[in-house]
């Protein structure tokens, strides 16, 4: 079942790839492997307490989407073309847009990631609408 959020974030993708811009979703997550949780249940089955305690310490961990606490929803970059130097030269501007519903509140770790993309030269805000990225990728 969609929620409110990712309708907002699917017609964002939208309404972005209209303006040269590509964004993905940023899922954030982690996750353990099949094989080391396979292990474990078998472990648990047998009732075999040594056996337990040497899966749990062997569980692999993955993680998916970018690493950095408060990395935002929406990922990608801008096509922009280079005016002097290198007329003709497209480049892409990484570019993260969080995703809120009219309710939602931002986050200091997701503010923080926002802020450190614009410092470093990139787009990125808040959005609450496709409305809301438009403007945003329209300013910069």
């Amino acid at each position: 079942m969609a929620t409110e959020e990712s309708n907002i974030s699917a017609n964002i993708m939208i309404a972005a790839a209209k303006k040269r811009t590509m964004l993905m979703k940023n899922p954030r997550g982690f996750f353990y492997t099949i094989a080391s949780v396979r292990n474990l249940l078998a472990a648990i089955k047998k009732r075999d307490w040594i056996a337990i305690f040497e899966a749990i310490k062997r569980l692999v961990i993955l993680s998916a989407g970018l690493s950095i606490k408060g990395s935002s929803d929406l990922i990608g970059w801008k096509t922009i073309t280079i005016t002097e130097n290198d007329i003709g030269r497209q480049i892409a501007i990484f570019t993260a847009i969080e995703v809120k519903t009219i309710k939602g509140v931002i986050r200091p770790e997701q503010e923080i990631f926002i802020n450190n993309v614009i410092k470093a030269g990139g787009i990125a805000g808040i959005a609450r609408s496709p409305e809301d990225a438009i403007q945003l990728l329209s300013e910069n």
